[in-house]
């Protein structure tokens, strides 16, 4: 958005999205937040259910020591999953994911189900690594722990026992600046790291358990529990 420019403006985060008279003058650029849209308008406040189906397998993979360790599931339930207004600022959303039917690419290793993130909380942001240069990130509501898995077994240098998962993961979104009836939610095999929340350039915490880098990456198809159109905007 533009806006004509008064005394003592310049470039920057503004509280309402209200400009001025346009006049004579330059003009400056006013940051808008990504936000979510239902039924053909935006969502300011409130909250919507929304549903996640899993579409193939979920993936959580660990690089050390020139090996690739994977944990594969093949169900994946949402619960208390939601998209929420939040004004004029990036959307909001919450919710837990619960991982069924895994197994470990190391056939001595078995890994304990379910595995269930922590109560979740996300929000919109901007970034250049996703087609439609928006993406949901979801960190967890409290603490640092986004989930616990428990492996047994041999599971070569992976350590065994409880593991927790800490940082955050971000999922791109398509499509936008569009509505429709159910939405892609992308997590990619590279980890997208750099944001723009709120305008400010942020570069996202690694998912770790230990010190091992974790990437997560599915697909899920997104539908809102009212069958409602909806969708996100705001490049």
């Amino acid at each position: 958005m533009w806006c004509a420019e008064t005394t003592g403006a310049n470039e920057a985060n503004y509280t309402e999205s209200k400009c001025t008279t346009k006049g004579v003058g330059s003009f400056i650029k006013v940051y808008q937040g990504q936000v979510w849209h239902a039924n053909g308008s935006q969502l300011k406040q409130g909250t919507k259910q929304i549903k996640l189906q899993l579409k193939g397998t979920a993936v959580l993979e660990a690089e050390t020591a020139g090996e690739h360790f994977k944990i594969i599931c093949t169900t994946s339930i949402s619960e208390g999953a939601a998209i929420e207004g939040n004004g004029i600022r990036q959307g909001q959303g919450k919710g837990v994911l619960k991982f069924l039917q895994c197994h470990t690419s190391i056939g001595t290793c078995i890994v304990g189900e379910p595995i269930k993130t922590s109560q979740t909380k996300s929000y919109l942001a901007a970034s250049k690594e996703t087609q439609t240069h928006i993406v949901d990130v979801f960190e967890p509501t409290q603490g640092t722990s986004y989930a616990e898995i428990s492996l047994s077994g041999k599971c070569g240098v992976i350590p065994v026992g409880v593991n927790k998962v800490t940082g955050s993961m971000a999922a791109g979104l398509i499509p936008a600046e569009k509505e429709g009836q159910e939405g892609l939610m992308v997590f990619p095999e590279k980890p997208i790291t750099s944001i723009k929340h709120e305008g400010t350039p942020v570069t996202l915490p690694r998912l770790k358990f230990s010190s091992i880098n974790l990437t997560f990456s599915a697909l899920y198809g997104a539908r809102l529990s009212t069958i409602e159109t909806y969708g996100v905007f705001g490049h």
